[in-house]
């Protein structure tokens, strides 16, 4: 399935494929101090629930951010979401992201907000 090459940046080695390849081109590993890989592809858009990376995969539309999730940690159970622990919707570094359940996010996010 995947080449016997890998990209690495900082602590996380991400196996090549050329999904992977083409995902990677669209990321900004440099764009701050925070160590988040910034999404340069096309986004969900503004407004209540957007601003999340969008990848086309398969001939489908996916999150960026479940996209490189799965990808590195395998199928994502139904019940869960990918919470960004950076608090950067933009963000795809698989070191960032954790999944969750909707409840956890939602407190996470609620503690985020009040500081």
């Amino acid at each position: 399935m995947f080449e016997n090459a890998a990209f690495g940046a900082g602590e996380v080695i991400i196996p090549l494929s050329q999904d992977m390849i083409r995902f990677m081109s669209k990321v900004n590993l440099r764009a701050n101090e925070t160590g988040c890989w910034l999404w340069t592809g096309h986004n969900s858009g503004g407004g209540r629930g957007g601003g999340y990376g969008r990848f086309s995969y398969r001939n489908c539309t996916v999150a960026a951010h479940r996209w490189i999730y799965a990808q590195m940690n395998g199928r994502i159970n139904k019940r869960h979401q990918i919470d960004h622990t950076c608090n950067n919707r933009n963000c795809v570094n698989p070191a960032h992201l954790e999944a969750v359940t909707p409840s956890v996010n939602q407190k996470r996010k609620y503690e985020r907000a009040v500081g």
